[in-house]
């Protein structure tokens, strides 16, 4: 399957243009549900990895994934396929995983990346170790969970290497009521959304609650209907995203509605709690700008709870292959930016690798790009 060199059939040119013309419609649509559609509902996170308005790292914390069995495809001679994992077929993610598709398959005849839905980004451990899939996103509370052995990744039977960075998502707490300005305002009787039910920024969000000593009452609420669920007092606090912060701050679609919906004012975090979210591990906390336009109240100095995503293989995934996946996204990392906005990031090296996941190797494949291009 993967790694299997693509032998006979159709032309491989003409599947690339078919692949691109996917690509390019995806990448329309793609940041207008940027972390999830507007619709209200699924457990998806912050790109669409588990419901029907987005999610990236949500959907059930190991499942057994979605995507169709992994064949080998036909083609020009010589190419190695790998195949990719991603997350929901609506979410961001995957659509800005097909653009890099585009850009990969578009520009070398050494390999063709075949990129995938799943069903979470969790669900690619569990793919990758079943060999459906050679190559896969996860994010950073996964990863997590992984590396110190979490239920239900107690047991994975595969040795995970990260490849490059993906993106980050930056979530946020909100509410209307002026008695909220930060997370300590909230307290017993206060109803909390930490997103929806299965996601795991749901769990990521949680975690953050508990590491901040603070008690409260939760329902869960699907991304799409955050705005309206606190504008119909069905909750006090509910959740936002950005994307990016530390490069060049990225607002999906549902977020402005919840600017359009309530006037939002953006709840702050102690430096304290930042600190203990950084030395945790399970997520990250970066200080960042926002525009102040639209939001009732923006903290002194805005800061996230964030998921860092990765690409990753294994120690089998062909080193051969991903250099060259990452020398044809390098060699045309101006132009990348045309196959999905979320791709033009690539153009500032610190990109590549960072925020790397504690406890996993570079994947052979990827620090031999990094020492010949000189990123490291």
């Amino acid at each position: 399957m993967a790694n299997d060199t693509r032998g006979n059939g159709s032309s491989s040119s003409a599947r690339r243009r078919g692949f691109l013309k996917k690509a390019g419609l995806l990448g329309t649509v793609g940041l207008a549900g940027c972390m999830g559609g507007g619709d209200g509902g699924g457990s998806g996170d912050s790109s669409g990895d588990g419901g029907d308005n987005g999610g990236d790292s949500g959907g059930d914390s190991g499942g057994d994934g979605g995507g169709e069995e992994t064949t080998s495809g036909g083609g020009g001679g010589g190419e190695e396929t790998l195949v990719m994992g991603t997350a929901s077929e609506v979410s961001a993610n995957f659509a800005m995983m097909s653009g890099l598709g585009g850009v990969v398959n578009e520009n070398t005849d050494e390999v063709y990346l075949d990129v995938r839905p799943s069903a979470s980004m969790a669900a690619n451990i569990g793919r990758m170790a079943r060999d459906e899939i050679d190559i896969g996103l996860i994010e950073s509370t996964t990863a997590h969970d992984v590396n110190v052995g979490n239920e239900p990744f107690g047991d994975v039977a595969v040795d995970l290497r990260q490849i490059v960075h993906g993106s980050t998502s930056d979530w946020f707490l909100f509410a209307e009521d002026d008695q909220y300005s930060t997370i300590d305002d909230i307290g017993p009787d206060t109803y909390v959304a930490p997103g929806p039910s299965g996601s795991r920024v749901t769990d990521m969000v949680r975690r953050v609650l508990e590491l901040a000593g603070v008690e409260y009452q939760e329902r869960t609420t699907g991304y799409g209907d955050m705005g309206a669920a606190v504008a119909e007092g069905r909750i006090d606090v509910g959740l936002g995203a950005f994307t990016n912060v530390q490069v060049g701050t990225v607002t999906p679609g549902w977020v402005q509605e919840i600017k359009g919906t309530v006037d939002a004012r953006l709840l702050g975090l102690p430096a304290e709690l930042q600190s203990g979210i950084n030395e945790e591990g399970w997520g990250n906390s970066f200080e960042f700008e926002v525009d102040p336009e639209g939001w009732a109240h923006v903290p002194d100095t805005p800061r996230s709870m964030s998921q860092v995503t990765w690409l990753y293989g294994t120690a089998e995934t062909s080193t051969d292959a991903v250099y060259n996946v990452l020398e044809a996204m390098y060699e045309n990392r101006d132009s990348m930016g045309d196959y999905h906005e979320l791709l033009s990031f690539y153009t500032n090296d610190d990109h590549w690798t960072r925020e790397p996941h504690p406890g996993f190797s570079l994947h052979q494949g990827t620090q031999d790009f990094l020492d010949e291009y000189g990123l490291n």
